[in-house]
């Protein structure tokens, strides 16, 4: 019933593409055979939320919309703080070998569609009880 303190590991494949698109893929069977080694892992540590905590996110993410003064969540905007909220780590490397250090300025750096694809994941792992996920 309560989060705990363990984090959730979401581990992506992603290939970049000549034209700058990205292909991502939350599973390895999903690659082809003859494509998986143009395909690259990535391991990303994210907490949980709390109640406490995505009711904050949410609330943070609120917007005055027009003239009537009404507020809605800018989803965009929710999706973002969610991630710098949830983020906690990765096996991320620079050219040199070196870790690369999970802060604001790098989460910002990565590319939307391995964000869009983690997300997803992160959702996905933490709606679905331990079986159904085994399962899924």
């Amino acid at each position: 019933m309560f989060v705990g303190s363990e984090n959730i590991t979401v581990e992506l494949h992603y290939r970049k593409n000549k034209n700058g698109t990205v292909k991502v893929v939350r599973d390895v069977a999903e690659i082809p055979e003859i494509e998986k080694e143009k395909f690259q892992k990535v391991i990303l540590q994210m907490k949980p939320l709390t109640w406490k905590k995505y009711n904050e996110l949410q609330r943070s993410a609120m917007v005055t919309k027009g003239m009537t003064g009404s507020e809605d969540i800018d989803w965009l905007l929710y999706k973002e703080k969610k991630l710098l909220a949830v983020l906690v780590g990765w096996d991320s490397k620079d050219d040199k070998g070196q870790s690369v250090p999970v802060t604001p300025d790098n989460i910002y750096r990565i590319h939307p569609m391995i964000v869009e694809m983690a997300l997803n994941e992160f959702d996905r792992m933490t709606l679905l009880g331990e079986e159904e996920r085994k399962n899924s």
